[in-house]
Order: C-alpha cells, then structure tokens, then sequence
C-alpha cells in the first residue's frame, strides 16, 4: 500500500495522515489505499486543484481538505445569518470584511475564522475550505468519468482539527457538519470523522473496482 514519508510541516495534514493509517491498521478488511499532497490539473475549464488526502477503500472515495484552524470558525455561513447570529456585534464585524466580502450576495455563504490576532478573516469562494474541496471532487469525476459506477462513491469532506476548547471552536448554524444533516460538507474533529466513517457500509466498493480505481489513480494522477 502507498506510503508517504514526506515530513509534514503543515500539523493538521500530518493528523490526519496519522488518523487515516491509524484506520488503515484497525481496518485491514477495507484494503485501505491513502495518497497526500496530490493535484489534479486535467479537468478541462477548472482551475487546479490541491487534494491534501485522497482516501481510497472498500468504503468508498474520500477527498479529505485538512484546516489546522484556531479561534472560532464560522462553518458555511452567509452575511444574512451572522447579522442575526451576532446581533449587536455585527455591524463592528461586517465593517471588518474585507471589500471582496462586502461585495458577496447577503445570502452567499463563506466560512469566517476569528482569533485575537486576526479578528475578521473571511475564506469565500476559491479560499472557501468546503469550495475547494468539491471542486477537487468535480475534478476526481472528471477524471473517472469513464468509470461511472464509481461516482457516487466520492465523498468530498473538510476536517478541522484543531483541538476544541472555549477559545477554539466550529459553530455550523446550517448542520452540515459531523453527519447530522442531509449534506455533509466534513467533520468538527478527526474522532468524528473516524466514527462516520466505521459506520460506512464495508462492502459498497468489491475488490476488483478498487483495484481499477487505483490504477486510475496512478494513470490519471500520480503518473499524468
């Protein structure tokens, strides 16, 4: 099975690396394949896209985007909800914006990140964390196209890893996080993502598909 052994210097990656093989060693079953650090620049019309974990298994497909955030982060919000949110604070945050971010729609969302350094820090569009991490799932499609039975089986998640305490924290006003709503856009901390992922079906992906799916992987992207 692939093997990274690159140094990290980025921590959140390198936790997540360390929470995949740690699944890997308690699941041998799912024949887990893990690659970091990958790009996919073939998808025809789209900007590049940097994939931090690309998890493969019986399982399913998992395009892991790994944010080392601290402070409190806004998960997927618009400038609608935050007004309501922060009632008397808003107008001191939404006047801290950046001019990019006044000019979203109210009703466009974005995730915002707040610490004592960097009071108001906005991540919209190809800075968004979720919006990175689909677009690098489009992409995956793309390049497995000719395998349409493999699609639905991509999953496109954010991880936020920082450990939580009062002064670090993911508030997600739409549930779209930790698998409590319809869609799921990622996970507030690895140990969830963990559990998500154990409760999987273990038989949805059989051993031959795997191994079709990563040789695209190597054809497609490890060797493009």
């Amino acid at each position: 099975m692939p093997n990274d052994p690159r140094p990290y210097t980025n921590r959140g990656e390198y936790r997540t690396y360390r929470c995949l093989h740690k699944l890997q060693a308690a699941h041998p079953e799912d024949n887990i394949r893990i690659y970091s650090d990958l790009y996919l620049d073939n998808a025809p019309n789209r900007p590049n896209r940097q994939v931090d974990h690309l998890m493969i298994s019986h399982r399913g497909i998992f395009m892991l985007e790994t944010k080392y955030w601290r402070g409190t982060i806004y998960h997927e919000v618009s400038k609608r909800q935050l007004q309501t949110e922060l009632g008397a604070f808003w107008p001191l945050i939404g006047n801290s914006i950046s001019e990019k971010a006044k000019r979203l729609a109210d009703d466009d969302v974005f995730t915002l990140v707040t610490t004592p350094e960097n009071p108001v820090c906005v991540h919209a569009e190809f800075e968004d964390p979720t919006y990175q991490v689909r677009t690098a799932g489009w992409a995956l499609r793309d390049l497995l196209r000719p395998e349409n039975e493999v699609l639905p089986f991509v999953r496109n998640w954010v991880l936020y890893n920082y450990p939580h305490d009062a002064d670090n924290r993911v508030i997600d006003l739409n549930h779209r996080l930790d698998g409590r709503g319809e869609e799921l856009d990622g996970f507030t901390n690895l140990e969830k993502f963990t559990a998500f992922y154990e409760q999987m079906r273990p038989d949805l992906i059989v051993d031959a598909r795997l191994e079709e799916i990563d040789t695209l992987v190597h054809t497609e992207i490890l060797l493009d």
